[in-house]
């Protein structure tokens, strides 16, 4: 019986099929970065962006003005849900960070958009694992145009607003290094 080439339908049907779930499974897309978690964190001297992934990931930033943006485009990885949802975990009392949005502008590259609401200075850095965390894409966002004191918004940030500031008041002669304000504790009240 001589030898055929010819395919049958059914075959190449079947041979299709096992690619496309291949390509489009667990197994298939191991070697592609997968997202894990995506955190941020306002605080009031800085915006931290945190993307945390399976494997390194390869990235590429851009900066942009009128209005003012920062794209980052990452490649390699799926539209999974913790990426999907980078705009819920925007707070609306974010001082830098008005908005974010991700899509793909190519079948290899998901690209993440941050609308600023002022001019900013980002850092973005890769991590390695460390202890319970896997690969990490951080971004942090500084004012270019700081209005506050730095050390007082880091004070203000580190007792997470347990001191106020008040001025002395005027019948106690005040020390000539406090007269412009004075720390009062404030008992912090359980949430």
């Amino acid at each position: 019986m001589p030898e055929s080439n010819h395919i049958s339908p059914r075959r190449l049907i079947a041979v299709a099929s096992a690619a496309w779930l291949l390509l489009t499974s667990d197994v298939g897309l191991a070697a592609s970065p997968a997202i894990i978690a995506v955190r941020t964190s306002p605080s009031p001297t800085h915006t931290r962006l945190t993307i945390e992934s399976s494997t390194p990931l390869k990235f590429k930033q851009l900066l942009l003005a009128n209005p003012n943006r920062l794209v980052i485009d990452v490649e390699g990885v799926q539209l999974n849900n913790p990426l999907k949802s980078i705009g819920s975990q925007i707070s609306s009392n974010d001082p830098l960070v008005h908005s974010a949005r991700v899509s793909r502008p190519t079948p290899k590259t998901a690209r993440l958009v941050l609308d600023l609401k002022t001019e900013v200075k980002p850092q973005v850095f890769a991590l390695k694992p460390d202890a319970k965390f896997k690969n990490r894409l951080v971004v942090d966002l500084f004012p270019t145009h700081a209005h506050n004191d730095p050390l007082l918004a880091l004070l203000v940030d580190d007792n997470k607003g347990r001191f106020e500031f008040v001025d002395p008041p005027a019948s106690e002669p005040a020390h000539p290094k406090l007269a412009k304000a004075s720390i009062v504790h404030t008992p912090v009240k359980p949430h």
